[in-house]
């Protein structure tokens, strides 16, 4: 009977092991794919505005550096364009009674 016991204590503990492992690595996965779809949207709305800003001023000079490429600007542009968007909603949501309601809204997902 020990052994019934220890089988069954360990397909309890491998399952509670496999769910534990799902519920932390599903949120992380989508959070992943969430964020890189934003920086692609991101990244081609600002190669977008690059393309409009290269016919007025054709290459960006800096001291020390020289000419910089219109795609090395649009590559450092995309991460803080998209982190200044997440800052900027995170600071709206924290500053209205409004956010506080759509976080509660999300929370009861």
């Amino acid at each position: 009977m020990v052994s019934g016991q220890t089988d069954g204590g360990l397909r309890a503990r491998l399952r509670s092991g496999f769910l534990t492992g799902v519920a932390v690595l599903v949120p992380i996965l989508i959070t992943g794919i969430v964020l890189l779809v934003a920086f692609d949207f991101v990244y081609q709305y600002v190669d977008r505005l690059s393309d409009a800003v290269v016919s007025i001023l054709p290459a960006v000079g800096l001291s020390g550096v020289g000419l910089v490429s219109r795609e090395l600007v649009v590559e450092l542009a995309a991460p803080l364009v998209l982190a200044g968007i997440m800052l900027g909603v995170g600071l709206l949501v924290d500053s209205t009674r409004y956010g506080e309601f759509a976080v509660d809204v999300f929370d009861q997902f």
